[in-house]
């Protein structure tokens, strides 16, 4: 009987993380009992947050144009519409303020902008995750990402990152890494304050000052500090719990948000090759 050919074991980012954290712990004669506790993390929460999106008014493709050459200028408040990176306006209420407008079958033109297509606003809903990887040396500790391409490994190996690099600085927090599913730079500034108010109060039973320090501002894809959702004692959405963590945070907003739009400047760094002999030398995990 011709035996079965093996199976190969597919390769993704988590299992190619966890090669370098076992060339690693082989390195520093890591005790094989910590090396199971540290190959995968305390816990891994997902879960989802639903926000009401606004109006958008989205550019009508050139082909619709010509039946609304006769379409006249709609005139609305400029401090009532937001402007998206895809060319796109979110309509807020205020934009209706002393306003002319023309519409014919959902379609506007904006003085001096063109053609436009009214998409009414709806609920939407966003996959979350909150992973708390290590809390062996303090609460846990990790950063919020938001972007249309995280999973589960990736916050699991970014989460596992915190507890390297917090043990290396020899500071007292475990590892945890956390976000949502979403292009931020797709939603308003109060849409994002919604989705982040939103986000924080799922993990209501899972933070604290002394359980879990979520760093709510975003670390890529962010916006400049004045755009940027405050979870503090002043949201009056905010409990004790989260007020405190938030309170924890406001000091690492605007030095955090300094580090400008580099992508995975917070996970750089963080247990890469050329850090295993430094590791080795130190005999720390």
């Amino acid at each position: 009987m011709t035996p079965s050919p093996a199976v190969e074991r597919r390769s993704n980012i988590y299992t190619e993380a966890m090669e370098v954290f076992h060339r690693a712990a082989d390195l520093i004669g890591l005790d094989h009992r910590v090396r199971m506790e540290l190959e995968e993390p305390d816990y891994e929460h997902i879960f989802y947050v639903t926000v009401k999106l606004h109006t958008r008014l989205t550019p009508l493709p050139a082909s619709e144009a010509p039946a609304h050459l006769a379409l006249g200028d709609s005139e609305l408040l400029p401090d009532g519409l937001e402007p998206l990176l895809d060319g796109s306006f979110v309509f807020k209420r205020r934009a209706l303020i002393g306003a002319h407008v023309q519409m014919k079958d959902g379609v506007i033109r904006l003085k001096g902008k063109g053609l436009y297509e009214v998409t009414p606003g709806h609920p939407e809903r966003f996959k979350a995750y909150r992973i708390q990887h290590n809390h062996s040396r303090g609460p846990y500790k990790g950063g919020t990402r938001y972007h249309p391409d995280v999973s589960l490994d990736l916050f699991k190996i970014l989460a596992a990152e915190m507890t390297w690099k917090t043990a290396i600085a020899d500071v007292p927090f475990g590892g945890a890494k956390g976000g949502i599913k979403v292009d931020p730079r797709s939603l308003s500034s109060e849409e994002l304050e919604a989705l982040t108010l939103r986000y924080m109060f799922k993990l209501k039973p899972l933070v604290g000052p002394n359980l879990d320090i979520p760093v709510h501002v975003p670390d890529v894809m962010h916006r400049p500090p004045a755009e940027i959702p405050r979870v503090d004692s002043e949201d009056r959405h905010a409990d004790r719990t989260i007020a405190a963590v938030g309170r924890q945070q406001r000091a690492q907003v605007h030095v955090r948000c300094g580090r400008g739009l580099g992508l995975d400047q917070q996970g750089r760094g963080t247990l890469r090759e050329d850090l295993i002999s430094d590791a080795a030398d130190r005999h720390v995990v």
